[in-house]
């Protein structure tokens, strides 16, 4: 958590390096506000913004909870936004509260309410999320440590309204987007180019597992590494590819998140998906026809079309 937190306020530094000194700080601590939840009567100017702003941010605490799925068939979001469905019914005496809510596709909580008596059984009991203890406890850290460095330049938001901001700005759903809408402002410009940083795991520094993982049938017991956790490779031709060098390959431009063989690796684009040959299926791509553009540490970023 330690380095978490030293690594987001140093980033945050970095970036507030090229603004004016009397510049206001916009810092997004949270996707919902746990003392909103717990307390829905709460007052003050950041609660006087309407029920679309409470709807919002229980919505954002379900999709942390459920981890973006949904309760009735499992699956992940389908493009058609979430809906809450209340598992006892308000009718019936059911409350407002997270652990009688559940977070559905809109086509299922459609199918539900058609046949509630055979889907009702369906719905899970809500899991607790245990990262609340972990996420409190990081976010007044970093407030602290924010105010300690910016004084009074820096406020505070969450995501439940960013959201809302973002699609009174009419801007489609993306983090750069939210990173405009948390700003606040009224209108915005054309952007055409971002420049996108993320950080990566450098190695896999566990050598030992008591349960092996999905793909090996037996636990690794002998401090071998597993090639996709190589650090590094030489080819014949004496070329060096590292872990994360940024490559241009037939496929498009990427990072080489891992090895297999000593001539072969898997390479991801920004987001994480594997970039592959075209009219394949396999994720190997051969380190001969790859070209280096940049060695990267444990940051990698790229420039990109909005």
């Amino acid at each position: 958590m330690k380095a978490r937190l030293e690594h987001t306020v140093e980033w945050i530094k970095r970036l507030t390096m090229f603004l004016p000194e009397n510049a206001q700080v916009v810092v997004e601590i949270a996707k919902f506000d746990m003392q909103k939840i717990q307390n829905p009567n709460i007052s003050g100017e950041e609660y006087q913004r309407g029920k679309l702003y409470g709807y919002e941010n229980v919505k954002q605490y379900l999709i942390a909870r459920e981890n973006g799925r949904c309760q009735l068939c499992g699956k992940g979001y389908d493009g058609n936004g979430w809906h809450i469905h209340h598992i006892i019914p308000r009718s019936e005496g059911g409350s407002d509260r997270p652990d009688n809510l559940a977070l559905l596709h809109k086509k299922c909580h459609e199918k539900l309410h058609k046949n509630f008596v055979r889907y009702s059984k369906k719905l899970k009991r809500p899991a607790v999320y245990k990262e609340l203890a972990y996420l409190n406890m990081y976010r007044k850290l970093l407030i602290n440590k924010l105010k300690e460095f910016f004084g009074d330049r820096v406020i505070f938001t969450y995501g439940a309204k960013t959201v809302i901001q973002r699609q009174n700005l009419g801007l489609p759903r993306a983090y750069y987007n939210n990173a405009i809408a948390m700003t606040g402002i009224k209108s915005i410009q054309d952007i055409s180019e971002l420049t996108v940083i993320r950080q990566v795991r450098k190695k896999k520094r566990s050598l030992h597992e008591a349960t092996p993982r999905k793909g090996r049938k037996t636990p690794n017991r002998e401090a071998k590494r597993n090639n996709k956790n190589t650090k590094e490779v030489i080819l014949k031709d004496g070329r060096k590819w590292s872990l994360w060098d940024k490559v241009k390959v037939v496929g498009g431009v990427g990072f080489i998140s891992g090895f297999t063989g000593n001539s072969y690796a898997y390479i991801q684009d920004m987001e994480g998906d594997y970039i592959r040959m075209p009219g394949k299926t396999y994720k190997q791509l051969s380190l001969k026809q790859a070209k280096l553009i940049k060695r990267n540490n444990n940051w990698i970023e790229i420039k990109k079309a909005a």
